[in-house]
């Protein structure tokens, strides 16, 4: 089932001088399995969005449904909205606080009812997606790793519980090159097992390489939303109202205003390097 935002508002301290609108009247469906990139200038409300969503927040007006039930209302379950919704927020490194990795990624199953047994059985798969060997890194300190490795386990304790649907925002904010590509390597399998995520990222490039789908929000309300390629290529429009572009996208414009035909929708590298190839090779003849 999906995530549907109704008509959402949210105002932080209602009623006071310092009442302050985050969200205007968002309106959205997120379906099963996509991966949905959310991109917006800081304090587009982004964050707010997300925090709806997972339930951390309560909405000033409208409604937000996760698998056709209205999570805020007196009646809703929220242990469930707890197993079908993981979120990781920025630098989750820091939330790290057990004394050993095995005690800290399975810390979000306490309440779960599960066994000794599948409790060990969940760490170390959760441990073995984002990389690591449980039997050497279950008894050592979370916080005696880099801060890279510190970021994956705090993912593993997410990924533990196993949500259906993995919130996250900015979570390859600080990483290099190689931990980003391997953090996205991993949400790539993630989602191809049928998770559905939402990414928060100011990064284009990766929102362009990953996701299907970008919503893109100003204000507090929706400015775009559609396809990755749709929306990433909006060139102009993006850099008017302050988004990133990436830069893919970037030289696939450069190129159209040479006079050679790109494809439309052209935001990924592996895209314009086919397109680049076959026009070498049309040169060649």
């Amino acid at each position: 089932m999906p995530i549907t935002l109704n008509h959402v508002s949210y105002t932080y301290a209602p009623g006071t001088a310092y009442a302050t609108g985050a969200l205007n009247d968002v309106s959205l469906t997120i379906s099963d399995g996509e991966f949905v990139g959310i991109m917006g200038k800081t304090g587009c409300g982004k964050s707010t969005l997300i925090q709806l969503i997972a339930g951390l927040l309560t909405p000033t007006s409208g409604t937000v449904e996760v698998d056709g039930r209205d999570i805020n209302s007196p009646s809703y379950d929220r242990s469930l909205l707890r197993r079908r919704v993981g979120v990781v927020f920025q630098h989750p490194e820091h939330q790290l606080f057990e004394t050993t990795v095995e005690r800290d990624v399975a810390f979000g199953l306490k309440h779960l009812g599960l066994s000794k047994e599948e409790k060990q059985q969940a760490v170390r798969q959760a441990l073995e997606a984002v990389g690591f060997e449980y039997e050497t890194v279950k008894n050592q300190s979370p916080l005696s790793f880099s801060g890279g490795e510190k970021r994956r386990f705090a993912i593993a304790g997410v990924l533990a519980v196993k949500p259906g649907i993995l919130i996250l925002d900015e979570p390859i904010a600080g990483l290099d090159p190689l931990g980003r590509q391997s953090f996205l390597a991993l949400l790539d399998r993630l989602h191809e097992a049928g998770t559905t995520i939402l990414m928060i990222s100011h990064n284009a490039d990766a929102i362009a390489e990953h996701a299907q789908r970008v919503v893109v929000l100003e204000q507090g309300s929706l400015l775009m939303d559609g396809e990755a390629g749709q929306v990433l290529s909006e060139n102009t429009f993006l850099k008017e109202h302050g988004i990133g572009v990436g830069q893919a996208a970037q030289i696939a414009a450069l190129l159209e205003a040479k006079g050679i035909a790109m494809e439309p929708g052209t935001v990924r590298y592996d895209d314009l390097l086919r397109q680049m190839i076959a026009i070498g090779r049309r040169l060649q003849q």
